[in-house]
């Protein structure tokens, strides 16, 4: 577990929605243990206003043509508009969700990250929210332009393995049974 892991196991007892024992000592009266939800209401007031100005009902894509003025880019900048929103609002029914979900992990944790790329099996383009603790990224590296691999890792059930297999993303080779492994006091919290 590292130094931010810990930070988020006491930031999550620290958000006031874990129901605690009374503390006392034997022949004592129990002392009550509160905790505020300050920190919970921020981090959703902080979820709410992103969402409100990153992922409007109409689509979250705005195109501006900064180049030559004709009648006919204008038009393509609207149409290209209208397109990506019809995209992100109907096709890519994931996206909202998604977003929504990764700004709540920004208001706790502070860092999100998007990966959008080419899902063969939905043979689409997909955008996809990373989990800081899923992102792997050489200690070296000041910014992730400058880093020389980054590596996502991901938990896959083996049937989605084996489908990937058949369409030529991943090598075809025999899989071992994956070992089962313990959570940490991070996971557990979580």
């Amino acid at each position: 577990m590292s130094f931010g892991d810990n930070a988020i196991v006491k930031g999550v007892d620290l958000l006031g929605v874990k129901l605690e024992e009374p503390r006392s000592e034997p022949g004592e009266e129990g002392i009550s243990v509160i905790r505020h939800p300050l920190l919970l209401e921020s981090i959703l007031r902080f979820q709410a206003n992103a969402r409100g100005e990153m992922l409007p009902a109409d689509g979250p894509v705005k195109v501006a043509n900064d180049g030559d003025q004709s009648k006919q880019m204008d038009e393509d900048a609207r149409q290209l508009e209208k397109d990506m929103n019809h995209y992100l609002t109907t096709t890519a029914t994931e996206y909202y969700p998604d977003t929504d979900r990764m700004l709540l992990m920004l208001g706790f944790g502070g860092t999100s990250f998007k990966k959008v790329y080419f899902c063969p099996l939905r043979n689409r383009p997909v955008s996809e929210s990373v989990d800081a603790d899923d992102l792997i990224v050489n200690n070296a590296a000041t910014d992730l332009r400058n880093a020389k691999r980054i590596t996502h890792r991901v938990y896959m059930n083996p049937n989605t393995v084996k489908r990937l297999q058949i369409l030529g993303v991943y090598r075809d080779v025999d899989l071992s049974t994956p070992k089962q492994i313990d959570k940490d006091a991070f996971e557990r919290q979580i």
